[in-house]
């Protein structure tokens, strides 16, 4: 029999710079809508309302990766391309 192959190991994420980094991103104006932000200064308490959906920092949804969780805008990548979500206030 053949000996399983291990998979390859993963390489972990260089840490975040502090602060916002969605102020040169772009803003998403369709298909996700942000609905509520819960913010707290641990990045794994932090929460979004996306779409009617609950996510934190690192989850999927839609297609689209939430890197990071502001104060009051989200970012989202998509492929290779960043955007951010903000309340649109109407």
């Amino acid at each position: 029999s053949t000996p399983a192959k291990k998979p390859p190991p993963t390489k972990k994420k260089p840490a975040q710079p502090r602060g916002p980094v969605t102020a040169s991103l772009p803003v998403l104006k369709s298909e996700l809508e942000l609905q509520a932000i819960s913010w707290a200064p641990a990045a794994g308490d932090r929460l979004a309302v996306i779409n009617g959906n609950i996510v934190r920092e690192g989850a999927s949804l839609e297609g689209y990766v939430i890197m990071q969780i502001d104060k009051d805008e989200v970012a989202v990548q998509k492929g290779a391309e960043q955007w951010k979500l903000v309340f649109d206030l109407k």
